[in-house]
């Protein structure tokens, strides 16, 4: 008897302790589905290590990511380090990181602006192309900069067949006005195939994001949906039990002149207001709808699937009193008692769960 009450206070003290490191823990990771905290710290009071197992497996929402900064901004959403493990550029030195080597920035005022790449795109030929002051000038004036840096390039370089430069087409005999529109249309040609490439790392850029958000909302498996609703629903269930059995110790409830069924009518009672209230706050949260409405649903969604709960709770109660015990009710002020309510919270959630993967198939009631 002695190892018993000894294996009661272990387990008891168990579950306190892995409610409160969760508790804990979702100061720093709050769960998006604000009744979802509720839920993740009632479960580790029964189910003790695993719960706490299950809530660090499937349960614990995703760390949340800090404010961009304005370096961050700056690189479409990149991450503070570089893809090569190399250090984030440093804007206010005016350097950053080009395939891991320091290049100087041209103009330390575009290390704010969203277009900063441009300042320094290169062509194809990997020459770099004229410094543009970020996104201060309108399309037409951008276009005058770059024809007249072509030019100038052009007029630098020798003349005769065959002596054009890159990006430059000129032919012997050709006159002078006929040379000029052809290296503007080469111009024209390496410059939207520069924005074309900045386009194109745009839309990876976009579809990386994308791919991103999708695997973060990405659905659970089955069985955890199930597991999830099951909790869900055994939340209400804990927090009936405890604030109902605490206030029957202090106002004690007799039917006919029985307190044990006076005791399970009232958690019954209690666990159908908690839960309901539970599961309303869980569709509130999914779906914005009228609470008449949301009420209705949740009562649908859940009352099965509290009964079976309870159903399961009581009949685990009734063989701890009738046939491990002396057919008395045990004092709700040991740890034995609360050791076999822990059982009997397992056993509900072993009767309940069936019947929420059933409502779920059904289309009753949503996973979570």
């Amino acid at each position: 008897m002695q190892h018993f009450s000894i294996a009661a206070c272990l387990a008891v003290l168990s579950g306190l302790l892995s409610a409160a490191v969760v508790a804990f823990d979702l100061r720093r990771r709050p769960q998006p589905m604000r009744i979802m905290n509720a839920v993740w710290i009632l479960t580790p009071l029964w189910s003790g290590a695993v719960g706490l197992a299950a809530y660090f497996s499937f349960g614990r929402a995703a760390k949340p990511h800090p404010a961009p900064t304005t370096g961050e901004a700056c690189r479409n959403g990149r991450p503070a380090a570089e893809p090569d493990g190399t250090a984030p550029e440093n804007l206010h030195s005016g350097t950053r990181r080009t395939n891991g080597t320091p290049v100087p920035l041209r103009d330390k005022s575009c290390a704010d602006s969203p277009h900063m790449r441009m300042t320094e795109a290169k062509d194809q030929s990997g020459r770099m192309i004229a410094d543009m002051p970020c996104d201060k000038r309108s399309e037409p004036e951008k276009e005058m900069h770059r024809m007249s840096m072509t030019h100038a390039t052009s007029g630098m370089e020798p003349d005769g067949p065959g002596a054009g430069g890159p990006g430059k087409t000129e032919m012997h005999g050709m006159p002078p006005h006929a040379t000029k529109t052809s290296t503007m249309k080469t111009d024209t040609t390496e410059t939207e195939a520069m924005n074309t490439g900045t386009m194109n790392m745009g839309t990876m850029n976009m579809e990386t994001m994308n791919m991103e958000t999708m695997n973060m909302g990405a659905p659970r498996p089955r069985w955890q949906s199930a597991v999830l609703s099951t909790l869900h629903c055994g939340a209400g269930c804990t927090l009936a039990d405890l604030t109902g059995e605490w206030f029957l110790y202090f106002v004690p409830v007799a039917v006919g002149g029985s307190l044990l069924a006076g005791t399970w009518i009232t958690d019954y009672l209690l666990a159908l207001v908690f839960g309901i209230g539970f599961q309303y706050a869980a569709i509130r949260g999914m779906e914005r709808i009228p609470r008449g409405e949301a009420v209705v649903r949740a009562a649908k969604a859940d009352f099965l699937s509290l009964t079976a709960w309870q159903a399961g709770m009581y009949g685990w109660m009734a063989v701890a009193i009738f046939v491990l015990g002396d057919g008395a009710a045990f004092s709700r002020t040991t740890f034995r008692f609360w050791f076999m309510m822990q059982i009997a919270m397992c056993c509900g959630f072993l009767v309940s769960l069936p019947v929420n993967v059933l409502l779920i198939r059904k289309g009753i009631k949503k996973g979570m």
